[in-house]
């Protein structure tokens, strides 16, 4: 009689390394973020033979918190293991203090974050697993996230925060995060481990109850598998739909934003044209690929509200620690909390095209364009300087007309005040000559045959859209 049983899905038959690897992408370089515990221990394991075969550069980095009495131990741990191995480790000491008010796991989280984008690889592999994604829905399920919270972890996801790196441009580019292992149990990793006869070391700080997921894993998950014993796998597919959701939902916002946005503001008719559940994903959509955190649902509701009641001119804005959202005319703008800049700061030009002005915040982009901007003759008889806005300052835009102060000229070009307070004006000697994004003074204006300087001004931390 013939076999009608049906043939094992392809999961069952692969190896468990398999299964890891074949979820590896293909790479220019690997760096594995190695705590030195079980997980990243097994992991390392898995790739350094996967690295080897497929002549893929591997390394590994361990973060050093400092939290921990053992963390030199780990470090050292982490530097054997990869001697043994003959792979390169980067030991990176963190400073969490920035985050401390998140609470130490988050701060943690975040340095190590940081740390690890800045590894210099294409890929990251952390070493995160099914238990560990069955252990943040339910987290994040507690904590009443939305969406994209309760999708958990993601397999594969670009840095998008320029906050965790120190660089982020083409010959820099942040790397993509990969987690190979979600599929994988913590049992299977305990199993494996001990098949290789591997060692790792023991965070103690996984045993405190008093964490919340900690409290979880040790004490609901073991209830919730013992009246359902798929609950693990359940709670990862349920993920896996959620991700699908959120990555609907997430399309959806990115279609309503065109035409919407530029640079770090929203086209406030066009938002509040949309529904309210629609113009809440939009807004959260803008704030994510931004890199900013959303105001809570309760938050977002009332700030949109208080949008769609509040009188043409009136100041309507939402204020957090690391940001604000504030209307300005027919525009809603995010605005990034920045250092104080002294108000008497002056830099003199360096004659570079890029002038980096750290001290005013950003970078003066010089451009020689025949016939528009500042005359050469001026630019190079003359020292150049740039400063911030002083009381009383006139800028005369048109020959023949007369001049007007700068306050007048911002407010008939719309430029926000907070952005007014922050432009650094350029100078020839004492005499203001060029306002960026404004013009040039007419007494400085180049001939119609003469080379002729424009400045755009770029602060940092704003990016372009197009």
């Amino acid at each position: 009689m013939a076999d009608t049983r049906k043939p094992p899905r392809p999961e069952r038959v692969l190896s468990f390394e398999g299964g890891i690897t074949r979820r590896m992408p293909s790479s220019s370089g690997v760096c594995v973020a190695l705590s030195g515990g079980i997980d990243s221990v097994v992991l390392l394991h898995v790739l350094q033979a996967w690295a080897g075969r497929g002549g893929v550069p591997l390394a590994a980095m361990h973060v050093h918190h400092g939290i921990s009495p053992n963390a030199d131990a780990w470090a050292r741990f982490c530097a054997g293991l990869c001697a043994a191995y003959g792979i390169p480790l980067q030991i990176v000491r963190v400073d969490i203090t920035p985050w401390r008010d998140q609470g130490i796991e988050a701060a943690a989280r975040i340095a190590r974050r940081q740390a690890l984008a800045d590894c210099g690889a294409s890929h990251v592999a952390l070493a995160h697993h099914r238990d560990d994604q069955a252990e943040t829905v339910l987290l994040q399920l507690l904590r009443g996230a939305g969406l994209p919270g309760l999708a958990a972890m993601g397999a594969h996801r670009v840095v998008r925060n320029p906050a965790m790196a120190v660089t982020n441009d083409m010959a820099n580019p942040l790397p993509v995060f990969v987690r190979p292992m979600l599929d994988v149990t913590r049992a299977q990793i305990d199993a494996y481990a001990r098949r290789h006869g591997l060692a790792w070391v023991h965070d103690e700080s996984n045993d405190n109850t008093a964490l919340t997921r900690n409290y979880l894993r040790h004490h609901v998950v073991p209830l919730l598998v013992a009246r359902e014993p798929a609950a693990i796998a359940n709670l990862a597919r349920s993920a896996r739909h959620l991700a699908q959701a959120a990555d609907l939902l997430e399309t959806l916002g990115q279609l309503d934003l065109r035409g919407m946005q530029r640079r770090e503001s929203l086209l406030l008719a066009r938002l509040l044209a949309l529904a309210d559940d629609r113009a809440t994903n939009a807004m959260r959509t803008w704030l994510r690929g931004e890199a900013v955190p959303a105001p809570s649902t309760v938050q977002m509701e009332e700030f949109l509200r208080q949008l769609r009641q509040a009188r043409p001119a009136a100041n309507v804005a939402y204020e957090s620690a690391g940001y604000a959202l504030r209307r300005f005319r027919d525009r809603l703008y995010l605005l990034r909390h920045r250092d104080h800049l002294p108000i008497d700061a002056t830099a003199e030009w360096n004659g570079r095209m890029r002038w980096s002005v750290p001290i005013l915040g950003g970078v003066l982009i010089m451009r020689r364009r025949v016939g528009v901007g500042m005359g050469d003759r001026w630019v190079q008889a003359g020292r150049v300087f740039a400063r911030l806005r002083t009381a009383g300052a006139r800028i005369r835009l048109h020959p023949g007309g007369g001049s007007k102060t700068l306050k007048n000229v911002f407010q008939e070009a719309g430029v926000p005040p907070w952005e007014r307070e922050r432009l650094p004006l350029v100078h020839i000697n004492s005499e203001l000559a060029y306002v960026p994004g404004i013009g040039v003074d007419a007494a400085f204006r180049a001939a119609r045959n003469e080379i002729g300087w424009t400045v755009a001004w770029r602060p940092h931390g704003v990016v372009s859209h197009g």
